[in-house]
This record gives C-alpha cells, structure tokens and sequence, in this order.
C-alpha cells in the first residue's frame, strides 16, 4: 500500500525489550457509497462520482517515553489527478510539510477545516502547487471545494506506532513498550474515538472495537464502544526479547 511506503521513509527503528502488542479488530457500520456530482458546471466531469474513502486507522496518542519521535519527512505530496487525490492519505510526524501539486486541467480548491490544521488553498490551476506544513498532532480531513467525492486525510503523529485496519476488520501494532496508553481509532465516515489500554509486557493486548456512524461522509455523531480490552503474557516470547514499533 502506497500509505506505508511513505510511512516507512521516516519510522525510527524501535527496540524496546520486554515490547507488548495491540491487536484486534474493528468493526463499523456506515452508510453504503455515495455518489457526488462536480459543484459548478463547466468542467469536465458532469457525472456523479464514488465519494473517496481514506482508509481506517489506530494509533497511539502522544509521545511514547524512551521512543523517540520520528523525523520530519521531506518530499511528501498528496497529488490531484484524474480529479482524485493520489494517494488519499498519508501519516506524517510533527512538522512535516505536504505538497498539493495540482496535474488536471481544471481549477482545484483544497481546503480544511479541521482543529488541528485548518486551510484554504484557494483555487489554483494545472502545473502549481501550494504547501502546507503540520505542526500540530491530529487529524486533518481535507477536500476540494469544487469536486466534493475528492477527499483525503493526513494524520499527524508524535510516535510510529500505527496501523491500518485491514478490509477483514483487524490491526496490529507490535513494539510498544509496557505501559498504559491512550489509542485513537479514526474513520473518515464514523468519526473517531479514544479509549485506555494498558500493554503488557511481552505480551499482546486485545481490543475488540466497534464503531457506529449516525450520519453521511461528514460526520457529526459518531459512538464507539468498547467490546472488550484483555492482556495476557505471549508464551511464545523470551523475557528479553526485542521488537520494532511498526506493524502493518
């Protein structure tokens, strides 16, 4: 997936002796697709389009003691082509900027309006771009104001231990030190939602979530519950062993 392979250009290598894990599934319930047509005439699309859905993520919330943050990434770009954003999502440390080149031959208007990062590019045209930089952890929804089925997100983070939830439903962080942490899992549809867990060490903790969406792709209720959260020691891990803080 072109998400980690971005990702991977800046996680810090991670060994963390006596490192537990996070893993589960998610389960969420939303609406079906939706399509969308182009705001203003005159463009090229006329047709209703597939709305674009950035996939689900879990990750840790904040700094980690003695897991550095990662590196501010250089180069990183969210693309608008074929009237889509390319990719429509990325994961980026603290401080790192993302270039919004624009390669259709129509206007573009991308725009947030999310707490942690709020912009209006305004409209721009093909062969220019506009930079924004990320200084703040959180996620940021974005979208064009002309072309209402684009939509991406970034998320911005203080640590690498993420990871997206898969189209079964289930995620797995692995290398995160013991300690009690609290973990964020965010949709574009259904919203998002924090809960404490505590992970052990050398073992893996369970999270069996489910998210229920109340609304259409913008967001205004959102619901998680907890099914149930349990450690318990990995047999199969020696006391001393060590892991690295990605998994996905």
């Amino acid at each position: 997936m072109k998400i980690f392979v971005v990702v991977l250009s800046f996680v810090l290598g991670v060994g963390v002796c006596d490192a537990g894990s996070l893993n589960g599934t998610v389960e969420i319930t939303k609406k079906g697709r939706k399509k969308v047509a182009q705001r203003y005439p005159g463009g090229s699309s006329t047709v209703a389009k597939d709305v674009q859905r950035p996939p689900t993520i879990v990750f840790v919330k904040g700094e980690v003691s003695g897991v550095p943050a990662p590196s501010v990434a250089d180069g990183l770009s969210i693309v608008q082509r074929d009237l889509l954003f390319d990719p429509n999502f990325l994961i980026v440390p603290v401080g790192s900027s993302v270039i919004f080149p624009n390669e259709d031959d129509e206007f573009h208007n991308v725009f947030s309006y999310s707490k942690a990062r709020r912009f209006d590019l305004g409209r721009y045209r093909n062969g220019e771009s506009k930079t924004v930089e990320f200084d703040t952890a959180g996620v940021i929804k974005i979208y064009c104001e002309i072309h209402p089925w684009m939509r991406a997100a970034i998320v911005v983070v203080e640590n690498p231990f993420f990871a997206e939830v898969g189209e079964d439903g289930r995620y797995s962080i692995d290398g995160i030190p013991p300690g009690d942490y609290e973990i964020v899992v965010w949709n574009m549809e259904a919203g998002s939602e924090k809960f404490d867990v505590t992970i052990a060490s050398s073992g893996a903790t369970e999270a069996q979530l489910k998210l229920t969406s109340n609304a259409g792709p913008v967001i205004r209720e959102q619901r998680l519950e907890l099914a149930s959260v349990r450690s318990h020691e990995a047999d199969s891990r020696s006391p001393d062993c060590c892991s690295t803080g990605l998994s996905n």
